[in-house]
């Protein structure tokens, strides 16, 4: 099996370019345990740069969000990623998990309709598709100048017709991402405590359990990221979905997620 890493795609996480060659965790997990890997470029607008292997051999991409979804138009290559148009659509979840989602009493509209009619009491927005237009963010004193700044401070343009899903803010002591397959979950990290950030592998049984039983609805997909939020008294809320080709992969033990993907790669 080879796999694909796109060496230039920004870490959402840290705000800088995700790969440095081996000095990576994921390539470096890969190499030192004998696995093959391919690094590429892709450039927006371009075709995808040729790759040495052809559609049919056993292959995983990992990069952007924007590569998952335009291998899912290549003739070939959709057969290999695990992602369809509905996994990363927040109305799809809502439509079928509603009672166990954060925010199920969010509300869609559009940027212009938001810029238009701003909340005065603070608020959590996101894009409705997870496509990272801009970075799910708390809103104070009616303030969208966040949406429109990227990590790197460049001022960036959105489209007035982009769907956002608008939701009170809730009160959350912990969040968890967590690498979920035919709805188990193979793996997983907590990312946030108390509000900040705070990178554990190590998962407490009750919320691994909590996990597993919001795994065994509905999904997105049968190879999903999901993260889920503690909320009071201990229950568990899903936050969303994300791609496994493109998620952060917080403390996640990198070799067990390297056998999940490596597993629903033999098992499709």
């Amino acid at each position: 099996m080879l796999w694909l890493l796109q060496d230039n795609f920004v870490d959402s996480m840290r705000g800088r370019m995700a790969f440095d060659g081996i000095t990576s965790r994921m390539a470096f997990a890969l190499r030192n345990s004998g696995r093959q890997l391919h690094g590429f470029s892709l450039v927006p607008g371009e075709p995808l740069p040729e790759l040495p292997l052809h559609p049919s051999e056993p292959h995983f991409f990992y990069g952007s969000t924007g590569m998952a979804q335009r291998l899912l138009g290549l003739p070939g290559w959709g057969a290999g990623v695990f992602l369809n148009e509905k996994s990363l659509d927040q109305r799809a979840w809502l439509e079928n998990r509603r009672a166990d989602m954060l925010n199920p009493t969010c509300e869609v509209m559009t940027l212009a309709e938001l810029e238009a009619c701003v909340p005065e009491a603070s608020f959590f927005v996101r894009p409705v598709v997870v496509v990272k237009a801009f970075a799910g963010q708390v809103v104070h004193g009616r303030n969208l100048s966040g949406l429109y700044r990227a990590r790197s401070g460049i001022v960036k343009e959105l489209e007035p017709d982009l769907l956002v899903a608008v939701s009170p803010l809730q009160d959350i002591e912990a969040e968890y991402r967590c690498v979920v397959y035919r709805h188990q979950v193979v793996t997983a990290s907590r990312y946030r405590l108390g509000g900040k950030l705070s990178l554990s592998a190590e998962i407490p049984e009750a919320i691994l359990e909590g996990a597993n039983a919001l795994a065994a609805g509905w999904m997105p997909h049968e190879f999903i990221v999901m993260d889920v939020a503690r909320v009071s008294e201990g229950k568990l809320r899903i936050i969303e979905f994300n791609s496994v080709h493109s998620s952060g992969l917080y403390d996640i033990p990198m070799e067990k997620y390297i056998e999940a993907v490596e597993r629903a790669v033999r098992e499709r």
